[in-house]
């Protein structure tokens, strides 16, 4: 409305400065201005990384989960922590969604066997939730309990939820679990430590691979 008011002056930013290295600026602008940016002879290669920087690859699908925790791995190898890498699928069941990925990830960054689990099944598939664990959060919760509520209500019996903090924690948010106790997540989000009990434990999934709607 400020705008079209015609009353604010506006400029209009056209140029993608870094679109001349040819990366991934230009496969961006590229796709949102619907042109093709694959170089030419790519129909020949199975990979091929583009720019000055060379900080776009493209790889050819060969229709596996094996080739995407292959890529996974390879990221990992090079230093990059879980926290660094974002899978992304359309998808949250099938062998390519983000239910069946999320598992395949968890073996090669959190492969620790402990009894101190949350076990799920979630759209048919077994999901555990361990200490270490990178985890999105799938709906907007405005009553979660702090790590100091949950801590104040374990030593006084006579406190209720009602009467110790509690925070927000909205759909899309990732943290990372730092503890389990007695059936409780214990999970960083930012700067906060929030507990899920189990019937919150409904909303939370392991959090390497999202669907673009998480995004």
């Amino acid at each position: 409305d400020i705008i079209n008011s015609g009353i604010v002056p506006i400029c209009k930013l056209t140029k993608v400065f870094r679109y001349g290295e040819g990366g991934l600026y230009k496969m961006a602008t590229d796709a949102y201005d619907k042109k093709f940016y694959l170089p030419n002879g790519w129909e020949t290669e199975d990979r091929i990384s583009v720019g000055v920087n060379k900080d776009y690859t493209f790889v050819r699908y060969d229709g596996t989960v094996e080739q995407v925790i292959e890529e996974y791995k390879k990221f990992i190898n090079k230093g990059y922590k879980a926290s660094d890498i974002a899978v992304i699928t359309p998808w949250n069941v099938t062998e390519l969604g983000t239910i069946n990925l999320n598992n395949q990830i968890q073996a090669i960054v959190n492969p620790r066997n402990t009894d101190n689990v949350i076990e799920k099944t979630i759209r048919k598939y077994k999901v555990k939730f361990k200490i270490g664990d990178q985890i999105l959060n799938t709906k907007n919760n405005y009553n979660v309990l702090t790590l100091d509520g949950y801590m104040a209500l374990q030593s006084d019996s006579m406190l209720t939820k009602e009467d110790v903090p509690t925070s927000m924690c909205m759909n899309g948010e990732i943290g990372k679990i730092t503890d389990i106790d007695n059936g409780n997540i214990i999970a960083q989000f930012d700067e906060e430590i929030l507990v899920f009990d189990k019937g919150m434990q409904n909303d939370l999934l392991l959090g390497y691979s999202l669907t673009s709607y998480k995004l």
